[in-house]
């Protein structure tokens, strides 16, 4: 994650799992800003942790993901954004999620880019809140992922977002659109309105718009993301 003014006045607290110091500013590091970025737009009270789990390349294992998960339930997280997504299944990123669910904390996981209906974890294990991506015509990206791992979609096409020193950019993905969702549980949490991070996800999906084949579909889950039927 990189420094910018859209941060200005927030609390960040940094933390590396990768040691991958050296590496010096990457575009992966741009990445992580631009999705807390938005997350900071939807949540500007909110305090961020930003925790690397992946190499100066994007890379890393499911191992260091789940220790970042843990550690972020251990420093008091109440929402956790994972804009990652891998094919393969594991055991122990799976229960990293579900400890932090059993935690209350809310797991935020992008379904994936591929336009496929291949799972895509972590998104799609239980307890974590899968996000495709809207248009802005209020449809499905011709890329997003669909299937049983999308809950809730979100504004992920051209998303303004911060990128590099105080630079903004326009990013399109699933990665954009799961920190809408993030920030969203984090404002609720901040106006007392849910008592923890699940139970803000369930204000969320109960309150979205339904869009698609009436009820819980593939392409939109429960439906569009709402905050004005909430705030």
């Amino acid at each position: 994650m990189y420094p910018h003014d859209s941060f200005e006045g927030m609390s960040i607290s940094q933390l590396d799992l990768v040691s991958s110091a050296d590496a010096g500013i990457t575009e992966y590091d741009n990445h992580g800003t631009a999705v807390a970025s938005v997350s900071a737009l939807v949540a500007p009270a909110s305090e961020i942790l930003s925790i690397r789990v992946l190499d100066a390349e994007g890379l890393g294992d499911s191992y260091t993901v789940a220790q970042g998960i843990v550690t972020a339930v251990g420093r008091g997280a109440s929402v956790i954004n994972l804009s990652i997504g891998s094919y393969t299944e594991s055991a122990v990123l799976s229960e990293a999620v579900a400890y932090a669910v059993n935690q209350g904390v809310a797991v935020i996981a992008a379904a994936g880019n591929d336009g496929s209906n291949a799972p895509s974890y972590p998104a799609a294990y239980e307890g974590v809140v899968g996000v495709s991506a809207l248009d802005a015509e209020g449809q499905i990206a011709n890329f997003a992922n669909y299937g049983d791992a999308v809950d809730l979609a979100a504004p992920g096409v051209e998303v303004v977002a911060a990128w590099e020193q105080s630079a903004l950019i326009t990013m399109s993905g699933t990665s954009a659109a799961a920190p809408f969702v993030t920030g969203a549980v984090a404002a609720l949490l901040s106006t007392g309105q849910a008592a923890n991070g699940v139970e803000a996800v369930s204000l969320l999906e109960n309150h979205a718009l339904d869009l698609g084949i009436e009820g819980v579909d593939a392409n939109f889950g429960y439906g569009a993301l709402q905050l004005g039927r909430l705030f």
